[in-house]
Protein backbone atom coordinates (compact mmCIF):
# COMPACT_ATOMS: atom_id res chain seq x y z
CA UNK A 1 0.00 0.00 0.00
CA UNK A 2 1.38 4.14 -0.90
CA UNK A 3 2.26 6.20 1.70
CA UNK A 4 -1.60 8.27 2.31
CA UNK A 5 -0.78 12.35 2.39
CA UNK A 6 -1.41 13.94 5.53
CA UNK A 7 -4.66 14.95 4.85
CA UNK A 8 -6.13 11.50 3.45
CA UNK A 9 -4.51 9.92 6.21
CA UNK A 10 -6.74 12.20 8.91
CA UNK A 11 -9.69 11.37 7.02
CA UNK A 12 -8.71 7.70 7.76
CA UNK A 13 -7.68 8.26 11.10
CA UNK A 14 -11.50 9.63 11.05
CA UNK A 15 -12.89 7.14 9.70
CA UNK A 16 -11.62 4.06 11.41
CA UNK A 17 -13.06 6.09 14.44
CA UNK A 18 -16.39 6.81 13.71
CA UNK A 19 -17.54 4.90 10.08
CA UNK A 20 -20.21 6.99 9.17
CA UNK A 21 -20.83 7.11 5.15
CA UNK A 22 -19.88 10.88 5.18
CA UNK A 23 -16.69 10.12 6.49
CA UNK A 24 -15.74 6.88 4.49
CA UNK A 25 -16.93 9.20 1.24
CA UNK A 26 -14.53 11.71 2.36
CA UNK A 27 -12.17 9.21 2.41
CA UNK A 28 -12.68 7.44 -0.85
CA UNK A 29 -12.27 11.17 -1.98
CA UNK A 30 -9.39 12.06 -1.30
CA UNK A 31 -7.88 8.95 -1.57
CA UNK A 32 -8.54 8.81 -5.39
CA UNK A 33 -7.96 12.36 -6.10
CA UNK A 34 -4.36 11.80 -5.19
CA UNK A 35 -3.77 8.31 -6.86
CA UNK A 36 -1.83 7.88 -9.90
CA UNK A 37 -1.22 5.28 -11.73
CA UNK A 38 0.23 3.89 -15.05
CA UNK A 39 -0.34 0.25 -17.04
CA UNK A 40 1.85 -1.06 -19.69
CA UNK A 41 1.99 -3.48 -22.48
CA UNK A 42 4.57 -4.69 -25.16
CA UNK A 43 3.85 -6.19 -28.61
CA UNK A 44 6.22 -7.09 -31.07
CA UNK A 45 5.80 -6.97 -34.94
CA UNK A 46 7.79 -7.40 -38.06
CA UNK A 47 8.86 -4.22 -39.41
CA UNK A 48 11.79 -4.53 -42.37
CA UNK A 49 12.61 -7.75 -41.86
CA UNK A 50 13.11 -7.22 -37.80
CA UNK A 51 11.36 -8.28 -35.12
CA UNK A 52 10.71 -4.72 -33.40
CA UNK A 53 8.89 -4.48 -29.81
CA UNK A 54 6.40 -1.70 -29.21
CA UNK A 55 5.51 -0.58 -25.68
CA UNK A 56 2.67 1.24 -25.01
CA UNK A 57 1.31 2.64 -21.60
CA UNK A 58 -1.51 4.73 -20.31
CA UNK A 59 -0.97 6.87 -17.14
CA UNK A 60 -3.70 8.38 -14.94
CA UNK A 61 -2.87 11.26 -12.59
CA UNK A 62 -4.56 14.07 -11.08
CA UNK A 63 -8.12 12.53 -10.26
CA UNK A 64 -10.46 15.26 -9.84
CA UNK A 65 -13.93 14.76 -7.87
CA UNK A 66 -16.89 15.69 -10.08
CA UNK A 67 -19.27 16.93 -7.38
CA UNK A 68 -21.84 18.18 -10.03
CA UNK A 69 -21.81 14.36 -11.81
CA UNK A 70 -21.61 12.42 -8.60
CA UNK A 71 -24.62 11.31 -7.05
CA UNK A 72 -23.42 11.16 -3.19
CA UNK A 73 -26.55 10.26 -1.06
CA UNK A 74 -27.00 7.17 -4.03
CA UNK A 75 -23.63 6.32 -3.43
CA UNK A 76 -22.25 7.54 -6.91
CA UNK A 77 -18.81 8.85 -7.31
CA UNK A 78 -17.66 10.78 -10.28
CA UNK A 79 -13.98 11.44 -11.33
CA UNK A 80 -12.62 13.06 -14.43
CA UNK A 81 -8.80 11.90 -14.82
CA UNK A 82 -5.95 13.48 -17.00
CA UNK A 83 -4.72 10.26 -19.04
CA UNK A 84 -1.82 10.36 -21.53
CA UNK A 85 -1.72 6.99 -23.97
CA UNK A 86 1.96 7.04 -24.72
CA UNK A 87 3.52 4.69 -27.74
CA UNK A 88 7.59 4.21 -28.41
CA UNK A 89 7.82 3.48 -32.12
CA UNK A 90 11.29 2.10 -33.24
CA UNK A 91 10.50 4.45 -36.46
CA UNK A 92 8.28 6.25 -37.93
CA UNK A 93 8.81 5.60 -41.19
CA UNK A 94 6.81 2.89 -42.80
CA UNK A 95 3.40 2.21 -44.14
CA UNK A 96 0.66 2.59 -42.40
CA UNK A 97 2.12 4.27 -39.33
CA UNK A 98 -0.98 6.57 -38.28
CA UNK A 99 -3.25 3.47 -39.04
CA UNK A 100 -0.96 1.30 -36.84
CA UNK A 101 -0.68 4.14 -33.93
CA UNK A 102 -4.33 4.60 -33.80
CA UNK A 103 -5.04 1.16 -33.67
CA UNK A 104 -2.33 1.07 -30.45
CA UNK A 105 -3.69 4.44 -28.81
CA UNK A 106 -7.85 2.80 -29.07
CA UNK A 107 -5.99 -0.39 -27.39
CA UNK A 108 -4.83 2.26 -25.14
CA UNK A 109 -7.76 4.02 -24.31
CA UNK A 110 -9.74 0.46 -23.91
CA UNK A 111 -7.48 -1.70 -21.88
CA UNK A 112 -5.18 1.00 -19.02
CA UNK A 113 -8.79 1.83 -17.65
CA UNK A 114 -9.93 -1.00 -16.87
CA UNK A 115 -6.30 -1.88 -15.23
CA UNK A 116 -5.90 1.30 -13.19
CA UNK A 117 -9.50 0.96 -11.88
CA UNK A 118 -8.73 -2.80 -10.68
CA UNK A 119 -5.45 -1.71 -9.17
CA UNK A 120 -7.12 1.74 -7.54
CA UNK A 121 -10.42 -0.06 -6.06
CA UNK A 122 -8.01 -3.21 -4.52
CA UNK A 123 -6.07 -1.06 -2.89
CA UNK A 124 -9.06 0.93 -2.03
CA UNK A 125 -10.58 -2.01 -0.78
CA UNK A 126 -7.30 -2.89 1.89
CA UNK A 127 -7.96 0.28 3.57
CA UNK A 128 -11.85 0.15 4.03
CA UNK A 129 -12.82 -3.75 4.33
CA UNK A 130 -12.65 -3.86 8.33
CA UNK A 131 -14.62 -0.40 7.89
CA UNK A 132 -17.15 -0.15 5.25
CA UNK A 133 -17.75 -2.49 1.91
CA UNK A 134 -16.68 -0.75 -1.10
CA UNK A 135 -19.03 -2.54 -3.27
CA UNK A 136 -21.68 -0.40 -2.08
CA UNK A 137 -20.68 2.75 -3.65
CA UNK A 138 -20.29 3.14 -7.64
CA UNK A 139 -16.62 4.96 -8.46
CA UNK A 140 -16.95 6.48 -12.30
CA UNK A 141 -13.92 7.22 -13.94
CA UNK A 142 -13.68 9.61 -16.84
CA UNK A 143 -10.19 9.82 -18.76
CA UNK A 144 -9.74 12.96 -20.48
CA UNK A 145 -6.88 11.43 -23.05
CA UNK A 146 -3.92 13.27 -24.53
CA UNK A 147 -1.62 11.75 -26.75
CA UNK A 148 2.54 11.00 -26.91
CA UNK A 149 4.53 9.68 -29.08
CA UNK A 150 8.38 8.66 -28.98
CA UNK A 151 10.29 7.74 -31.73
CA UNK A 152 13.59 5.78 -31.34
CA UNK A 153 14.62 5.81 -34.94
CA UNK A 154 16.99 2.88 -34.65
CA UNK A 155 16.94 1.40 -38.20
CA UNK A 156 17.62 4.52 -39.70
CA UNK A 157 21.02 5.37 -37.53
Amino acid sequence: MRTLSKETLEKYENLKSNNTYENVVSFVISFISEYRGKQGFYEYFSLFGSCCKVHYRGYFNKFIFQENRSDIPNKKLVFKVNSVASVELPTKRFEGVDKFTKSIYEDIKRRAPKDIDKGLIAELKQYLNPYFDLKDIRVTIRPRWRYKIAIDDYFFD
